[in-house]
C-alpha cells in the first residue's frame, strides 16, 4: 500500500516482492555460514542494521531501482535473524536442559510476534491518510531499540567441539550436505516444498489484499480493525497449535491445511468484499498455523 502510494505500480511492487524473497534465497545460507563463524550477537546486530538501512531507503526513495534495492537489504536482515534466534532459544534450553518445552516457548514467541504485527499494523492504519512516511520512521526507532536489547543479550556457552565442527563448514559443504538430506529423505523435503508453496501463496493473497483495500477505499481505521481481527485471529490459532499438533498426525494437519486452502483460493472468484475479509481472515489464520507446527518435530 505505501508502494502504491508512493507511486509504484502492481507490477513494480510484484518485482521488489520477487526481488526480495530472491535475495532471500541466495542470503540464505551464506548467512548461515557467518553464524557458525560468530556470535549470534554479531549477527542479529547485522541484521537489526539492515533492517534500519532498509528503512531509511524506504523513506527517502522515490525511484524503482532504491525501492528494491530496500528490499534487497530488507530481506539481508531476515536472513541475519532467521533461524538464529530460534537457535539461540534452543542452546539456552540445552543448557538448562528444558528441550522438551522447545514447543510451547516458539508457540509462545509465535503469539508475541502477532502482537508485534498487529500493533505495527494499527499504527500503520491510522497513518494511511497522514504521514503513512512516519511508519518507517517508527520502524528505525524500533530498530535502534532492538540494537540496545541484542547488546544487552547473553548467549549460552557452546562446546569447543561444536565450534571447531561449525568451523571445519564451508557453503559448498553445506549445500553438498543439504542436496544429499534432500535427495535422501523424501518426507523432509515434501515438507519444505509444502511449507514453502502454502506460506507463498498465504503471502501473496496478504499483499494484494492491501491493493483490493485500496481500490475499495478502506478507511484507515476499517483497515486496523481488520488487521487487529486477523492478529486475533491468529493468536487464538497459535495458542492451540500445540494441543492440535498432540492430537493429530503431522500428515492429517497437512492433508487438512492443503484443503482449507484449496476451497479458500476457489471461493476468492466471488467478487465480494464481505466474502473477501472473511476469506483474508482465514489465509492469515492458516499462514499462522503452519509456523508453528513445521518449526517443530
Amino acid at each position: 500500500m505505501y508502494l502504491q502510494i508512493q507511486g509504484l505500480s502492481l507490477v513494480e511492487i510484484g518485482l521488489c516482492e520477487s526481488i526480495f524473497h530472491v535475495a532471500s534465497f541466495l542470503f540464505e545460507v551464506p548467512t548461515g555460514v557467518l553464524a557458525d563463524r560468530f556470535s549470534y550477537k554479531s549477527v542479529l546486530i547485522g541484521g537489526r542494521i539492515a533492517s534500519i538501512l532498509s528503512a531509511v531507503i524506504m523513506l527517502t526513495s522515490h525511484t524503482f531501482l532504491m525501492f528494491a534495492f530496500s528490499f534487497v537489504l530488507s530481506a539481508l536482515s531476515y536472513n541475519l535473524q532467521s533461524g538464529k534466534i530460534d537457535a539461540l532459544m534452543y542452546d539456552s534450553l540445552i543448557e538448562t536442559r528444558q528441550t522438551k518445552a522447545y514447543p510451547k516457548i516458539i508457540s509462545t514467541v509465535n503469539v508475541l510476534y502477532e502482537y508485534g504485527d498487529t500493533a505495527g499494523v494499527v499504527i500503520a492504519g491510522f497513518f494511511v491518510h497522514w504521514h503513512f512516511e512516519l511508519t518507517y520512521v517508527i520502524s528505525i526507532l524500533i530498530g535502534f531499540f532492538a540494537l540496545i536489547s541484542i547488546l544487552m543479550m547473553k548467549e549460552p556457552n557452546v562446546t569447543p567441539s561444536k565450534v571447531s565442527a561449525q568451523a571445519l563448514e564451508t557453503i559448498g559443504s553445506i549445500l553438498r550436505t543439504s542436496y544429499r538430506v534432500l535427495k535422501t529423505n523424501r518426507v523432509l523435503r515434501n515438507l519444505m516444498f509444502f511449507q514453502a508453496a502454502f506460506a507463498g501463496i498465504c503471502t501473496s493473497y496478504y499483499f494484494y489484499f492491501q491493493s483490493l483495500m485500496e481500490k475499495a477505499h478502506f478507511s484507515g481505521w476499517m483497515i486496523s480493525l481488520l488487521m487487529v481481527t486477523s492478529a486475533v485471529v491468529n493468536i487464538v490459532g497459535i495458542h492451540f497449535t500445540p494441543i492440535i499438533q498432540k492430537r493429530f498426525p503431522k500428515a492429517v494437519l497437512v492433508n487438512s491445511l492443503s484443503w482449507c486452502l484449496i476451497a479458500l483460493l476457489l471461493v476468492s472468484w466471488l467478487d465480494w468484499i464481505p466474502m473477501l475479509m472473511m476469506l483474508f481472515l482465514a489465509s492469515q489464520l492458516l499462514s499462522s498455523l503452519v509456523e508453528p507446527i513445521f518449526t517443530t518435530k
